[in-house]
């Protein structure tokens, strides 16, 4: 698995935000479509690898 999940809330409200970091680069990781399973699919800003 290349993605690690981790919450934040930056903003300091009641909300969660899900951000997703890439694990070899630390970088953001934004949504890019869904699998065929079903499952949702990301794709780091960076180093451009995906899940």
């Amino acid at each position: 698995m290349a993605l690690k999940l981790s919450k934040t809330n930056p903003q300091g409200s009641n909300t969660d935000t899900i951000q997703l970091k890439c694990r070899y680069c630390q970088a953001r990781c934004v949504k890019a479509g869904k699998e065929r399973n079903g499952k949702q699919r990301y794709v780091c800003t960076v180093c451009k690898k995906n899940k």
